[in-house]
């Protein structure tokens, strides 16, 4: 620019002198490619990065810049490896699928069934085969099903017992290898009646569990052998 008479004196420029917008990116300093300009503890700005690949810009408190940093692990309590990572998944309408967890059914066989008049020990109830039976982790051997995990489970025995004396007693026991039994306890009936025991209980890693029926004053009584009248149901439901 030219002047008539002395140049005028030069003078700083301040921010006043800035319109709004007026800084191009074609006026800033150049950077490297992927860094991020933020301000220091002092308010000044800095540029920070690049980091590398697959790290995340990540806030290192008040008085610091942030900084690039390896992500920080996540996820779902359980889940340490890609085996336990199928353990759940959700499918295309949002409905949480998990694997089927610990379970039993069985059921009587149909075959003969037993008499209690003449014993007052218990006798292990589904010790024989059963033709319906559908067991998944549980394993059930000549009546006595073996759980393999620690936790609880619900658990449900129901029996059926027919030409029960007057005044006769009849008890219905869950035995446990490592807890207390639970009985369920039927008096004074000369019918066909049900008996059962349903509950959850706190069971450990390969703690045995055995459904047992007996006749306390050992008088008449036949226990039913049909999967109608017989069934027993496991079923782990969490820690």
């Amino acid at each position: 620019m030219s002047y008539l008479g002395r140049e005028a004196a030069k003078a700083p420029i301040v921010t006043a002198d800035l319109p709004n917008d007026g800084v191009t990116l074609a006026k800033m300093t150049g950077g490297t490619d992927g860094q991020i300009i933020t301000y220091d503890a002092s308010g000044d700005p800095v540029a920070v990065g690049p980091g590398t690949d697959g790290q995340v810009l990540t806030s290192t408190g008040a008085g610091s810049p942030p900084a690039f940093e390896d992500a920080a692990g996540g996820g779902v309590d359980g889940i340490t490896s890609s085996a336990d990572a199928n353990a759940i998944n959700i499918d295309s309408s949002e409905r949480v699928i998990m694997k089927a967890q610990p379970m039993m059914l069985a059921t009587g066989d149909a075959g003969s069934n037993q008499d209690l008049a003449t014993s007052h020990a218990d006798i292990t109830i589904l010790s024989a085969t059963t033709t319906d039976c559908f067991i998944r982790g549980i394993t059930l051997s000549s009546g006595v099903a073996t759980v393999p995990i620690a936790g609880k489970y619900f658990i449900s025995l129901q029996t059926q017992v027919s030409s029960i004396s007057d005044g006769d007693t009849i008890f219905v026991n869950l035995a446990f290898s490592a807890h207390q039994d639970r009985n369920s306890i039927l008096r004074d009936s000369n019918t066909s009646a049900h008996v059962s025991i349903t509950g959850i209980f706190d069971m450990n890693a390969s703690e045995t569990v055995t459904a047992q029926i007996s006749n306390g004053v050992g008088l008449r009584g036949t226990l039913l052998n049909s999967k109608d009248s017989l069934r027993m149901s496991m079923l782990y439901i969490g820690e």
